[in-house]
């Protein structure tokens, strides 16, 4: 009996033992299953939130791969702002280029000037030339018309001479005719005075006494017939003498006047000649001049007018090219400047968003570090504090969202 009840007695503490295990099981059992649906629900929102933060890791890729492209697109702008500067560089070296060519341009337009000025000098000069030729030409006119004034003045006098010399030629006729008429009565005289005397008078008496001017006074007491001779005798021969003392003077003045036409004659010819080659000379000299002068003029003209069309041209297409260039630095340096700025808020912004990475970041691994060090399981990173889905839904993306903004206005 003893065994009996000790056996019962060991029964009932093995049944309460069992009994008590069994309700101990079963209150582990349901505190596991409550750890275990509390442990579903805190999966559950701990899928959600990984999804949500996996949605959220996808959109901050895409805005870092937007960012990345965009900082590529600035640093390309950037280097295009480098090759501006450079462009800027070389615009500014041709501009200084252009400026010294405008000044080289300036300088040839001067020295042109000079040039005209001294062309100018010599066409004056020339006209100079040209004026003193012309008076030589007019008073070789002058000395041309005083030769032929004197030519027709000499004319004249040779023509009176001429007339003269035919009336002393026809004076001369008449006096040998009438001498010979006289002789020839001379002759029939002495005959009759050789009949009426009865002698001979020698013939050199005779000729003597026709050659001599005074008679004696002897003969004029003789008879008279022989006075009446030698008185017609001697009047003859007087005036035989006379003329031809008259004709030789004339003969000698014709000689005289026909040397002196001759003379003038050939002085005139000389001169003639010499006049018409100089003034042939001087002609087919004024011709060349007045050819050479005109070519000269419009030559220069021509080329005063090419150059000054190639100066305005060239000074117009020099300005044209100065404010082109003008234009091109002035909107290069503003669209640096803009760049400049972009580029600066730029670098802001991104700084920004490095900021706004970076506080996500640490936001995201103080969270996780949280819920790591509040897990009461042992078994998993789950924070206690973490809302349930029943409480609080998951992480609003207008949280998350306003981290990230991208404010331009206020960098």
């Amino acid at each position: 009996m003893a065994s009996r009840s000790s056996n019962g007695s060991g029964l009932h503490m093995h049944r309460q033992k069992v009994e008590s295990n069994g309700l101990s099981a079963t209150i582990s059992n349901q505190k596991e299953s409550n750890c275990i649906e509390n442990l579903e629900r805190e999966l559950k929102n701990c899928y959600q939130e990984i999804d949500y933060l996996q949605d959220q890791l996808n959109l901050r890729s895409s805005e870092a791969s937007f960012m990345g492209e965009h900082i590529h697109s600035l640093e390309i702008k950037v280097r295009g702002l480098e090759t501006l500067n450079g462009k800027l560089s070389l615009m500014d070296n041709e501009l200084q280029r252009s400026e010294s060519q405008c000044l080289d341009l300036i300088h040839e337009l001067e020295h042109k000037e000079e040039e005209l000025q001294n062309s100018a000098l010599q066409v004056q000069k020339l006209e100079m030339l040209y004026l003193d030729s012309q008076c030589e030409i007019e008073s070789l006119k002058l000395d041309f018309n005083e030769m032929e004034q004197r030519l027709f003045e000499s004319r004249e006098a040779i023509s009176q001479l001429e007339a003269e010399n035919k009336e002393l030629h026809l004076y001369r006729l008449e006096s040998r005719r009438l001498f010979s008429k006289a002789e020839s009565q001379l002759e029939k005289l002495l005959e009759n005075l050789s009949v009426h005397l009865g002698g001979k008078i020698e013939q050199e008496m005779l000729l003597e006494a026709r050659k001599n001017l005074r008679f004696s006074d002897d003969l004029c007491s003789s008879e008279e017939p022989l006075g009446q001779l030698f008185s017609k005798f001697a009047i003859v021969a007087t005036y035989d003498h006379y003329v031809e003392v008259e004709m030789k003077k004339m003969r000698d003045k014709v000689k005289e006047s026909e040397i002196l036409v001759n003379q003038l004659k050939e002085e005139l010819q000389d001169e003639k000649r010499k006049a018409k080659e100089d003034a042939e000379d001087l002609t087919q000299e004024m011709a060349e001049l007045r050819y050479q002068i005109t070519g000269m003029l419009d030559e220069e003209c021509k080329h005063r007018a090419l150059i000054e069309e190639a100066s305005i041209k060239r000074i117009k297409e020099l300005e044209e090219q100065v404010m082109k260039e003008q234009r091109k630095a002035t909107s290069a340096i503003k669209r640096y400047q803009e760049a400049h700025e972009l580029a600066e808020r730029q670098t802001l912004e991104i700084k920004r968003l490095k900021g706004a990475i970076e506080r996500l970041h640490s936001d995201e691994n103080l969270g996780r570090s949280k819920r790591i060090e509040s897990c009461s399981c042992g078994f998993c990173a789950i924070s206690s504090e973490q809302p349930d889905s029943s409480s609080k839904g998951p992480v609003s993306p207008e949280f998350s969202q306003a981290l990230l903004d991208w404010h331009p206005a206020e960098c």
